[in-house]
Formats: C-alpha cells, sequence, structure tokens
C-alpha cells in the first residue's frame, strides 16, 4: 500500500517501520490528503512516523496515553518548543482518530 505515496519520499522509510506501522501510516496519509493541504498533511505524517520510531516500536491498537507521553517528553527533553510540542501531539491525535475511525483502536488516547 505504501508504495503507492511517492510524494511522501523518505517518510515511509521502509527500513526503520514495521510493515503493520507502514502500513497505517500509509493509510492515515492517504485519508488526510483528503482535508488537509499538502504541507499539512506531509506534518502530519512526519510527526507520525517519529512517534512510531521513538516511542516505539508500538503495534497500532496498543497506542495509548503513556506511549504520547513518552514521545512528547523525549521531544521536550531535546528543548522543542511549546509549538512543536503542540503540533507534534495534534498529528498523533490526528492519527489516533484516524486509528479509531478504522477501528484500531477503542478511543483516542489524546483526548483524555
Amino acid at each position: 500500500m505504501y508504495k503507492n505515496l511517492p510524494l511522501f519520499g523518505n517518510f515511509l522509510d521502509k527500513a526503520c517501520l514495521t510493515s503493520c506501522e507502514l502500513d497505517v501510516l500509509s493509510d492515515f496519509a492517504a485519508a488526510n490528503t483528503l482535508t488537509a493541504t499538502p504541507k499539512q498533511v506531509r506534518s502530519n505524517l512526519r510527526h507520525a512516523r517519529e512517534f512510531f520510531l521513538r516511542a516505539g516500536p508500538i503495534d497500532p491498537a496498543a497506542i495509548g496515553a503513556a506511549s504520547v507521553e513518552k514521545y512528547l517528553s523525549l521531544l521536550r527533553g531535546e528543548g522543542k518548543s511549546n509549538k512543536t510540542l503542540l503540533n507534534a501531539r495534534g498529528a498523533i491525535s490526528r492519527l489516533c482518530s484516524h486509528l479509531v475511525r478504522q477501528k484500531i483502536l477503542a478511543a483516542n488516547p489524546c483526548a483524555e
């Protein structure tokens, strides 16, 4: 599925992600293109990919508040700005909302 997304280039680097994560990101990117600008899609995908890489490996069905907070804590520890933290949290929330719509997650952990 992810092979059909040339627009996103190395965002879907197959060497670093599990096939399940790649499928989720590919599907998320395709669904995002319906409502977001290309720049927003790239940003959301970048944050979602980094979330999987740095807070994981994570089974998409097991994403919870703890894994989201772990990722945001990593960003805080690197001295990222509040705006970057909000952007990252928003992208992860959009990813989780997508997973809820796909019936992979029961609820969005970012909404808690």
